[in-house]
């Protein structure tokens, strides 16, 4: 099976981009690998081309479409693995793509062993992130009536994703994850301008010390000045 040209578009971006991997890397990736057992059973949702590979080499990738590291093909609201034989499900910018992310959670209450983890990086709709993933990102960012399933309805493709998601499911759901069998263990909101000013997959970024300089200055600033400014967030979800 041949993989995606978004894939392949975002690996030559991802070679082509230093300032994106210095982000990716410390502020994502080192986040994970925090609350991450590096001896544990570790599986990532949504892959796509595999980055987190690099800072987790043990780690089993999995997608619905194929990748460089593709270890096995994967439906996230059909995951195949025992009950209570993993110890974190890991997923970079993917929830906000589920079509039906109550699904997946039952699945990975399922799956996990006791006090095992879902650790989620996602975009942030917060007050500044809101503006952004409405007007200028490419995704969509609104409200959805059923934020756990079906979360795309009419003609919209899950691909198309929706940032207001992964708000709606993983910080204003506390009582829904409950009954999924999860409880927050950890929440926080990073990269504003820091973030930004990578470009994402785009082909343009500022220059590498503009990034770092912002990091610092973001680094040193409170959660709830982050919880408004923040256009990502880390959310770490332990089985009950």
């Amino acid at each position: 099976m041949d993989q995606p040209s978004w894939i392949s578009t975002h690996i030559q971006r991802w070679g082509q981009k230093p300032q994106l991997r210095y982000f990716y890397k410390q502020e994502i990736f080192r986040r994970i690998l925090a609350f991450s057992d590096p001896a544990g059973v570790l599986v990532e949702i949504g892959s796509g081309p595999g980055f987190l590979k690099s800072a987790m080499p043990n780690l089993i990738c999995t997608d619905i479409e194929n990748g460089p590291t593709i270890d096995c093909l994967v439906d996230a609201t059909q995951l195949p693995f025992k009950n209570n034989s993993v110890d974190a499900f890991i997923g970079v910018d993917v929830l906000h793509h589920f079509d039906q992310p109550g699904d997946f959670f039952k699945m990975a209450s399922r799956s996990l062993k006791p006090g095992g983890r879902v650790i989620f990086a996602e975009p942030w709709a917060g007050s500044f992130g809101y503006l952004f993933y409405r007007f200028v990102h490419h995704e969509d960012c609104a409200r959805v009536e059923t934020p756990f399933g079906l979360a795309f309805t009419g003609d919209k493709s899950p691909m198309d994703g929706n940032a207001m998601i992964a708000r709606q499911c993983l910080v204003e759901s506390e009582m829904q994850l409950r009954s999924y069998g999860f409880k927050t263990m950890h929440r926080s909101f990073f990269g504003c301008f820091s973030y930004l000013l990578t470009g994402g997959f785009q082909p343009w970024s500022a220059p590498m010390q503009v990034i770092k300089l912002l990091l610092k200055i973001e680094k040193l600033l409170p959660q709830p000045l982050m919880r408004i400014i923040g256009v990502r967030m880390m959310i770490v979800l332990e089985k009950i």
